[in-house]
């Protein structure tokens, strides 16, 4: 347990505190924009990932990774699996279009190359001309709630980056995201568990991973909906 214990990586009060540091800032009353961001949390990854002297880009990824065994090994310059776990919770929390990038190369946390931790630099790279320009939603009034799903799939989309004999090579993306009065709540960019025989497979199977998120939210809204109601009149009955 000694050996284990030693390689465990107790974060710092000041790292915690930038998982903590969302700010929810509106100039106006709604329906106007609202800016949400984690700026302390998108310093930090820039910090660790030590691109503060690199110029900004607009794009996450511009490539599909892949394991890339005969590529150069890492330069272990900054901790790749602590920096995937900071990203990961700045994408849950406030940057969606951080999935794609974020998910392709969590897949080698356990071997990654240096293809990979280029791949993370441009993350930060990106995230480093966009500190203050986060999730900007732009919300409905919130008279009646509405919810939509958007959904996408990537027939296919490892096709050729793999070897031919691993199973991985023909596996398939999906992405959707769902919003409540055009605020976004849930949203997921990942390679799908099973392998997809047709377009119209690939369709279905995103549909699918999609409504497992939607069904609940279909059960929930219409009690919500009338506790926003009554609130409004000043009668909310308690929670329970």
């Amino acid at each position: 347990m000694g050996p284990l214990q030693q390689s465990i990586h107790h974060p710092s009060a000041s790292q915690l505190s930038c998982y903590c540091d969302e700010s929810l800032c509106q100039s106006s009353p709604a329906p106007d924009p609202i800016n949400l961001t984690q700026i302390g949390l998108n310093n930090w990854i820039i910090k660790a990932l030590r691109c503060d002297h690199l110029p900004s880009v607009t794009t996450t990824a511009d490539t599909i990774l892949h394991k890339d065994e005969d590529g150069d090994h890492t330069t272990a310059d900054f901790n790749y699996a602590s920096v995937i776990r900071m990203i990961w919770h700045l994408y849950g929390h406030s940057r969606s279009e951080l999935g794609f990038a974020l998910s392709q190369a969590s897949q080698f946390t356990h071997s990654p190359r240096r293809s990979h931790e280029l791949a993370l630099i441009q993350i930060g790279e990106c995230l480093k001309g966009t500190t203050e320009e986060e999730v900007i939603p732009k919300p409905a009034k919130f008279d009646r709630l509405f919810m939509d799903c958007y959904i996408d799939a990537d027939f296919l989309s490892m096709l050729g980056k793999e070897p031919p004999n691993d199973p991985v090579s023909v596996k398939s993306r999906t992405g959707f995201i769902i919003s409540i009065n055009n605020c976004p709540i849930v949203w997921s960019s990942k390679l799908k568990g099973s392998i997809a025989l047709s377009t119209m497979m690939d369709e279905y199977y995103a549909l699918s991973t999609a409504m497992r998120d939607v069904l609940p939210f279909c059960a929930i809204l219409p009690c919500q909906l009338l506790r926003l109601l009554a609130f409004q009149k000043n009668t909310c009955p308690p929670l329970k």
